[in-house]
């Protein structure tokens, strides 16, 4: 079995981020995902403004990548030189 959920909550406690890696603040609208992903279960939340830049931000295995980046913006964009 498999799915995935993308909702829009505004968060009742402090996250992180799984992109910039700053807070999601108490009252702040973010991306919330739940769901299966090659077969493992995967929870994590994101700045709105951050998730565009996440599909840009794969690691050679198609994951997430590591880096940690500014909000907002895409791997090749907070790299010294793009």
């Amino acid at each position: 079995m498999s799915f995935n959920n993308l909702t829009s909550p505004v968060a009742r406690k402090e996250h992180r981020c799984v992109h910039c890696w700053t807070p999601i603040v108490v009252g702040e609208r973010h991306k919330k995902y739940a769901g299966i992903w090659e077969g493992d279960f995967q929870d994590w939340r994101v700045h709105t403004d951050c998730l565009p830049a996440l599909d840009t931000c794969k690691d050679s295995d198609g994951g997430l990548c590591e880096e940690k980046h500014k909000r907002g913006l895409t791997c090749r964009a907070g790299r010294k030189g793009a």
